[in-house]
């Protein structure tokens, strides 16, 4: 681990968070039990700070009147939750940096095409963006950064590719 918190962390932590144990969050990834623990383990490294179990256990047990909720919306709606109070802390990409909230910047991921073994591109190492045209492809709606990422990309090299289904749920996309 270099310092650098990626998705996946980010995924197996809140796997974790959800199952409520090491155990079942790698049943649902589909992984093995110390493969989720050393992810952890590394998030843990990269952030600098123990979260799972030690924290939230430590913090669920020192504070009982306090709900934590772990859930998965678009970086804009954390924006604005936590602009409204119904929030303290999230985790997102920057979307318009609002001079009410302090951004921290956790890491650089890169952007990448992801394709199964199977596909045509799966052997090629370059693919032309162009090729993107008129693909079938999986996305996020609209509301994720990610997506509207993609969207400027793709008007950028006029290319217009066939999204075939919009899934909410990162975890779910990859």
């Amino acid at each position: 681990m270099h310092d650098r918190v990626e998705v996946r962390h980010l995924r197996y932590f809140l796997a974790v968070a959800e199952a409520g144990n090491f155990s079942r969050a790698a049943d649902r990834l589909g992984i093995s039990q110390p493969s989720v623990s050393q992810q952890i383990r590394d998030l843990e490294a990269a952030l600098r700070v123990p979260l799972v179990p030690r924290l939230i256990g430590l913090f669920a047990a020192e504070h009982p009147a306090i709900n934590l909720v772990v859930e998965e919306i678009s970086s804009t709606e954390i924006e604005t939750a936590l602009e409204e109070g119904r929030m303290d802390v999230g985790l997102g990409f920057v979307t318009r940096h609002s001079p009410n909230l302090r951004y921290e910047r956790l890491c650089t991921d890169e952007f990448a095409f992801i394709i199964s073994e199977e596909h045509q591109w799966a052997t090629r190492r370059i693919i032309d963006f162009s090729e993107l045209h008129q693909e079938r492809l999986l996305q996020l709606p609209d509301s994720f950064v990610m997506r509207r990422m993609t969207d400027e990309i793709c008007r950028n090299h006029h290319v217009r590719p066939r999204i075939v289904a919009e899934i909410n749920a990162i975890e779910t996309l990859l």
